[in-house]
């Protein structure tokens, strides 16, 4: 009998050898992937915690979820229902933006309505009808108060030229117009000057998204939570006001604006002769 008889030699080009080929060929995962898989993991336990301190109540519907993506999203709608909602970027319609739970578990994403330099440079270009008219009432912040010249022949194409002139030069003052208006139907002119000159003292309507992104988003804590809670609802409230005022003032641009006016000076010749009359 042969010396190999009963053996059979492998085939060269089996399956076997395609299989040995690349067994061969695979290398194990760089250190880099995985750090990164590993610090996914991190996150992945961070967000289940937000879950289990913020939305308990939908812990197992939101953890069921197939991806990273609908799970956040999931998570962002619930803690919206409680608290506040996150920055756009976390609702369904805008999930192909997020890239995983470290965009959420790094800081609350919050949503910033504070007007920038750049804002309020626009307001006489870009600003809608009601805004430039709201605006030229108000001062402007330092260093740009020649806005006003630019809002005044914005304002021409809506009112007359003679209601105009009947301003103080650069406005009326802030605290000035929360003594006349407030608890009046026109409160929100005031609200709009403290929000034009970052003064209302809330984060949401005082910080513009340079500052909030210089700063970093705040941390992830109960106590910051229910902090932010309190603002966002007051920062609704506020614009609130001046959304009622503006869309007032769109109905009839000359009629209003002029009524308002009326309105102020009224009350300012009150006061300087009587004090703070009863709303």
């Amino acid at each position: 009998m042969p010396e190999n008889a009963g053996s059979t030699p492998l085939p060269m080009n089996g399956p076997l050898l395609k299989l040995g080929k690349k067994l061969r060929a695979a290398v194990p995962p760089s250190l880099n992937i995985l750090i990164d898989r590993f610090d996914e993991f991190e996150s992945y336990d961070d967000f289940v915690k937000l879950v289990k301190e913020y939305v308990p109540e939908h812990e197992q519907e939101i953890l069921r979820l197939p991806s990273p993506e609908t799970q956040i999203v999931a998570f962002a709608s619930h803690f919206e229902d409680k608290y506040f909602p996150l920055h756009y970027s976390f609702a369904e319609a805008e999930m192909h933006e997020i890239e995983g739970y470290s965009d959420l578990t790094r800081g609350i994403p919050l949503i910033i309505s504070g007007l920038s330099y750049d804002d309020i440079d626009m307001l006489p270009s870009d600003g809608n009808s009601s805004q430039q008219l709201m605006s030229f009432l108000i001062p402007m912040p330092e260093n740009q108060e020649g806005i006003h010249v630019a809002l005044g022949e914005a304002c021409l194409e809506y009112v007359p030229k003679e209601l105009l002139e009947r301003l103080p030069q650069g406005g009326f003052p802030g605290d000035e117009l929360h003594r006349l208006l407030d608890g009046t139907r026109f409160k929100g002119l005031a609200v709009w000057a403290d929000i034009v000159n970052s003064d209302t003292g809330n984060y949401f309507l005082d910080a513009d998204y340079d500052m909030f992104y210089s700063s970093g988003p705040p941390d992830w804590d109960m106590e910051n939570v229910q902090a932010l809670t309190t603002l966002w609802q007051q920062s609704e409230a506020a614009w609130g006001e001046v959304n009622t005022l503006a869309a007032w003032l769109e109905e009839d641009k000359p009629a209003h604006f002029e009524e308002l006016l009326d309105f102020i000076e009224r009350r300012r010749n009150i006061v300087d002769s009587e004090g703070m009359p009863e709303v």
